[in-house]
């Protein structure tokens, strides 16, 4: 009697284990992040900017960290209203990325 008790025992036991256990699967929405609207503030001091290389290509080459003194590098750069932003150095590049449109309104391009 005992050694069935104990078979019995043993069979059920790892069924009520398992029913404890929960397996959810948790599904998270992608995250959709909202193109800004364009500044036409910013869109017309980048147009300003790309000019100052004698070229307009909607690709601002001279560094604007530089105030457009130096030469930007394609490895350092950013895209913001239809426009590529070249920068000499990560240092001006992580200004700009921090706030993109800001820095661009401080910009003075002649």
């Amino acid at each position: 009697m005992k050694t069935i008790q104990t078979l019995l025992l043993a069979c059920t036991l790892p069924f009520f284990a398992a029913c404890g256990e929960q397996k959810s699967e948790v599904i998270t929405p992608p995250k959709s992040e909202t193109p800004a609207a364009p500044n036409p503030a910013v869109a017309a001091i980048l147009a300003k900017a790309d000019a100052v290389d004698g070229t307009t290509d909607k690709v601002v080459h001279k560094c604007a960290g530089c105030a457009l003194h130096m030469d930007g590098k394609a490895e350092h750069s950013i895209a913001i209203e239809g426009y590529t932003m070249h920068f000499c150095k990560p240092a001006c590049y992580d200004r700009f990325k921090a706030d993109t449109a800001g820095e661009i309104l401080k910009l003075k391009v002649e």
